[in-house]
């Protein structure tokens, strides 16, 4: 039976993103390997997919059975890919409803994020130093890196695993959400405020104006 704080996150997340064009119904997913990272050192690597539909929409998560290695909103055929489910992706997909649910702040399952040596230690930085309902800067990951600031952003925005990877906390030092991955700042504005909604329950979501393209968002 479903408890009262799984069922407030639910109904949460259903008026957050109700009526939200996150997707584009014709989007298709692209390969793991397609999507600008070059691919892992074993080319002989098997991949496995599953799609199935979220509070955040349609997702994809995409394992080589050791770790998930991409993680799409959307849905799609992935070529070279199998569309079955192994033990990580199962591992992945509950994880992922707990954490919808507000049941989960970490995850356990593994990730291998595609990406060049850069955008890797990047993706684990992020992963390693940004709590569940935190924030931290772009600028502030390029100085503790000692990387170029247009390298930082850049990463993030085409992090191969969102969610597991939280690139959602990583926003600009004037206090804007700059990108997200696909462009989605609906999705990113949105996660930020469920997630500070569970850290603090007097938190109140900010209202978001489609019209706002500078994407303010003040913590």
């Amino acid at each position: 039976m479903l408890n009262c704080g799984c069922i407030y996150s639910c109904i949460y997340f259903i008026l957050l993103f109700l009526n939200q064009d996150f997707l584009n119904e014709n989007e298709k997913c692209r390969s793991p390997l397609d999507q600008g990272h070059p691919p892992p050192k074993n080319k002989g690597m098997s991949y496995s997919y599953f799609s199935y539909e979220t509070e955040l929409g349609e997702m994809t998560l995409v394992s080589d059975g050791k770790a998930i290695v991409t993680v799409l909103f959307g849905s799609g055929t992935l070529p070279g890919c199998f569309r079955e489910e192994d033990s990580i992706l199962i591992e992945a997909i509950q994880e992922l409803n707990q954490y919808i649910a507000g049941q989960r702040k970490e995850f356990s399952v593994p990730v291998d994020p595609l990406g060049s040596d850069t955008e890797r230690k990047i993706y684990f930085y992020v992963r390693d130093h940004v709590a569940y309902g935190k924030f931290i800067t772009y600028e502030r990951i390029a100085s503790e890196l000692d990387l170029p600031l247009e390298t930082v952003e850049e990463a993030l925005h085409t992090n191969s695993c969102p969610i597991w990877i939280p690139c959602h906390r990583v926003i600009g030092a004037d206090k804007k959400l700059r990108a997200y991955v696909g462009d989605r700042l609906k999705m990113k504005k949105g996660l930020l405020a469920f997630e500070h909604q569970h850290v603090n329950r007097d938190f109140v979501a900010p209202d978001y104006h489609d019209d706002d393209e500078d994407s303010g968002y003040k913590i």
